[in-house]
């Protein structure tokens, strides 16, 4: 698994990814003790797979991404995707997951009437 951090993992993706700023984002976040974000796009994918790959557990991987400040939602947002991945559900404390009930739809349903007219509209555009 890539967020183990062992070598072959990592030499597959510096290997199977091309020259390019995202190389060198995925290589700092196995590099850096503390890389910082800066809210540019690259950067904070770099924050977010740094806190996912160095975390112990998922709420250490999130808070460890928004203690990098700037586009703290965002790095949050992509370190608790990855370590989700990482650790699974069963990693995830129960207070974070008493939120969400999975018996009841997230989004209130929406009126497919209404749905089909706004789509017939950006189909004119």
């Amino acid at each position: 698994m890539l967020l183990s951090g062992k070598q072959p993992e990592m030499e597959y993706v510096q290997a199977s990814t091309p020259n390019s700023d995202v190389k060198d984002r995925i290589a700092r976040a196995w590099s850096d003790d503390q890389p910082q974000a800066d809210g540019f796009v690259l950067d904070t994918l770099m924050v977010g797979l740094w806190a996912a790959r160095t975390a112990d557990n998922f709420d250490d991987a999130v808070w460890s991404a928004v203690s990098r400040g700037e586009d703290a939602d965002t790095s949050a947002a992509v370190a608790g995707a990855l370590a989700g991945a990482r650790f699974g559900a069963s990693g995830i404390s129960h207070g974070d997951k008493s939120t969400f009930n999975s018996s009841q739809p997230m989004f209130a349903e929406v009126d497919r009437t209404y749905l089909e007219s706004v789509a017939e509209k950006l189909a004119t555009l």
